[in-house]
């Protein structure tokens, strides 16, 4: 893992690998980070005390300290709503969670829909969401092959108002999602 990382600081610190590189760069940087950082958060309180130190002195080395993971409505509304940036992330309560109206680079803006449900599983999750366009016949085997490739997210087919839809959608442990997963996954709106 150590090799992968070293490998993606060297591609984000050299201007010549490309846009597309260096981003997924730092999405791969992003994605080490809330992993390092969930895993010491689960150990915090671990029965052992060597180790539960050592997660402690290790959170305090880097100067931050894991946030606890959504466990009720109200600290999903709190880390939503922390998401709002003036001119570029506005959050809306809807009737069955949130949704945040995202302004891209390029001039253009997506919402983004984040729901508390249950899965097919029946585990509790954060349902992250993008309408991307109508989804058609045709592109069903184009939809498939980039799901191969995509870093965060999957396209899926969802029934909107009786009519199938292409989405973007990302789901997510409710007992492990933190506010950087939710930042993250905020990317998406930028693909669809």
């Amino acid at each position: 893992m150590s090799e992968t990382i070293e490998q993606s600081i060297k591609t984000l610190k050299n201007p010549d690998a490309g846009w597309v590189n260096r981003r997924d760069a730092v999405d791969h940087l992003s994605r080490s980070i809330h992993d390092a950082l969930s895993t010491l958060h689960q150990f915090k309180d671990d029965p052992d005390n060597d180790v539960q130190r050592a997660v402690l002195t290790a959170l305090n080395d880097i100067g931050i300290d894991a946030p606890a993971p959504v466990d009720d409505e109200t600290s999903l509304r709190k880390l939503v709503h922390a998401l709002e940036s003036k001119n570029s992330r506005e959050v809306t309560d809807t009737k069955d969670g949130f949704q945040v109206l995202v302004q891209t680079r390029e001039g253009r803006s997506q919402k983004v829909d984040i729901i508390k449900t249950v899965s097919n599983t029946k585990q509790d999750i954060i349902h992250i969401s993008t309408t991307c366009g109508p989804a058609q016949e045709s592109t069903h085997d184009w939809a498939l092959r980039n799901n191969l490739n995509m870093s965060h997210c999957a396209l899926a087919i969802e029934e909107r108002d009786g009519q199938p839809w292409f989405v973007l959608v990302n789901n997510h442990l409710t007992e492990s999602t933190h506010d950087w997963a939710l930042r993250n996954n905020l990317n998406m709106s930028h693909c669809a």
